[in-house]
């Protein structure tokens, strides 16, 4: 099957608050320019959709306990109570929806090989 097209905000999703929904992937560098300071290989980057706010956090390893730590870190520990209201949207990385479900973050996937539907 073809993919259709799809327009630019096709999928209007009203956000009112912090957290409501986060966008993040894991980068993998492959040359010597993307290297950092200590030679992480690996990152992890992640979006608020609401306020834009982006961080890009190296980490040592792509495993589920690095991407928790990032994600604490960037939604803030005392929003990620019981019962929170953060929304993760990613790929189908095993390593996020592993650190979304310890963490209690509802995960939801995106449709694979389709890089156009990750925002």
């Amino acid at each position: 099957m073809k993919n259709k097209r799809t327009k630019v905000g096709a999928y209007d999703r009203v956000l009112t608050h912090w957290g409501e929904l986060l966008t993040s992937d894991h980068i993998d560098s492959k040359s010597k320019k993307m290297i950092g300071i200590a030679g992480e290989k690996e990152a992890y980057v992640i979006k608020d959709l609401w306020s834009g706010l982006q961080t890009l956090y190296h980490v040592p390893t792509k495993n589920a306990e690095d991407t928790a730590i990032c994600i604490k870190h960037f939604a803030g520990i005392p929003s990620l109570r019981k019962g929170s209201a953060i929304n993760m949207y990613s790929d189908q990385s095993g390593e996020i929806r592993k650190a979304c479900r310890d963490l209690g973050v509802l995960h939801d996937k995106s449709q694979p090989g389709v890089p156009e539907n990750n925002p």
